[in-house]
C-alpha cells in the first residue's frame, strides 16, 4: 500500500490503526512493539515534547473506541498532522551516496524520528519550504491524480507565493508576486 502514504490522508490514518483500534504514529507504534502498553517518559523534562494530547492507547486485547477525529490527536498523543507529515517523508525520502564507486539510493528503513525531534524538523520544513501536510495529502480532493511530485510542487509554489506576498505586506510593500502555471505543448 505505498500509495497510501503519498495520496490520501484517510488511507494513511488507516495504516496507523492496529487491530485494537489504536491509532498511533510511526514512532510510537514501533516503540510499542518493543515495550508494550507503556507510556513514553520525558526524562529531560522538555516542555516541547511533540505530544499535543494525552496517551489514550488501550491495553492489548481491549478495543479502543476513542475517535482520533474527536480527540484532535492520535491515541499516542502525537499531532495528527505532524505524524502524517513524518509518515509521508519516511515513505518517500531517499538519500544517495557513492558506495564502492556505485551510486546507492535508500530510504530510512527502520529509522524513525522521535516526536520531539519530528516537531522541530517539520516546523523547519514547513517554514522554509512552504510545504504543509495539506499539500501532501490532496488525494482526498482529487482521488485519481497520482502524479504526486507535480501536485506537491504546484501546491507548494502557490503557498510560497502567498507567504511572500504576506511578508511584503508586513514590511509595508505591495504584494508583487504572481504565479501562473500553464501547460505548454512539448517541442516537436
Amino acid at each position: 500500500m505505498p500509495i497510501a502514504a503519498t495520496h490520501s490522508r484517510a488511507l494513511a490514518l488507516e495504516v496507523f490503526t492496529n487491530s485494537n483500534g489504536n491509532c498511533t504514529c510511526h514512532h510510537c507504534a514501533a516503540r510499542d512493539k518493543r515495550n508494550h502498553d507503556s507510556k513514553p517518559q520525558n526524562k529531560y523534562n522538555y516542555q516541547v515534547t511533540g505530544k499535543e494530547g494525552k496517551w489514550t492507547v488501550s491495553k492489548q486485547g481491549k478495543q479502543n473506541t476513542l475517535s482520533v477525529a474527536d480527540l484532535g490527536y492520535l491515541h499516542c498523543g502525537c499531532s495528527i498532522d505532524d505524524s502524517l507529515r513524518d509518515f509521508y517523508e519516511w515513505k518517500t525520502m531517499k538519500a544517495r551516496q557513492l558506495v564502492d564507486g556505485s551510486l546507492v539510493e535508500e530510504g530510512l528503513g527502520h529509522q524513525v524520528l522521535d516526536p520531539r525531534l519530528r516537531t522541530f524538523y517539520i516546523r523547519r520544513l514547513t517554514e522554509a519550504g512552504g510545504i504543509d501536510v495539506g499539500n501532501l495529502y490532496c488525494g482526498d480532493e482529487s482521488p485519481f491524480n497520482f502524479n504526486v511530485r507535480t501536485r506537491v510542487l504546484k501546491k507548494s509554489i502557490e503557498q510560497l507565493v502567498e507567504r511572500l506576498n504576506e511578508l511584503n505586506l508586513e514590511e509595508g510593500d505591495a504584494p508583487q508576486v504572481r504565479y501562473c502555471l500553464q501547460q505548454v505543448p512539448p517541442p516537436s
